[in-house]
């Protein structure tokens, strides 16, 4: 299983403390003390820059999220480590083609889990 210290070059950007957020943005801040809007900056980080740092973050928050899922999908164990490894490999390759004006980061993020998960099936169910 690789991880996010794989890719790319690194370089690092700014982070907010939740201390520096307007108090209507702090309540979008989660137990883990992660926010939707440092996630999507992380996001922009890694599409402008390929921030190693940055995809770290994402994959620790959002990793083990997608195994779960998949998981609840009904993905075997094994598989649903795979599938979060692409998943995580499709977000650093298209991190540019996310758009805030269409979707929440979560559900983009998501949807592609979704997609790898039904293209496995239609793998599996279709004979060569």
């Amino acid at each position: 299983m690789w991880n996010a210290t794989e890719i790319g070059p690194s370089l690092t950007t700014p982070c907010l403390a939740p201390a520096m957020l307007p108090r209507n943005m702090r309540s979008m801040m989660d137990v883990g003390g992660t926010s939707d809007l440092g996630l999507e900056a992380d996001l922009l980080a890694v599409a402008t820059n390929r921030d190693r740092a940055a995809f770290q973050r994402l994959f620790a928050h959002y990793a083990p999220r997608i195994k779960s899922y998949l998981r609840r999908l009904g993905a075997e164990d094994g598989a649903a480590e795979d599938l979060t490894q692409e998943v995580m490999l499709s977000i650093w390759r298209r991190a540019h083609q996310f758009d805030r004006t269409r979707a929440a980061l979560s559900t983009w993020i998501f949807t592609i889990a979704r997609n790898k998960r039904i293209d496995v099936l239609r793998r599996e169910r279709r004979p060569e």
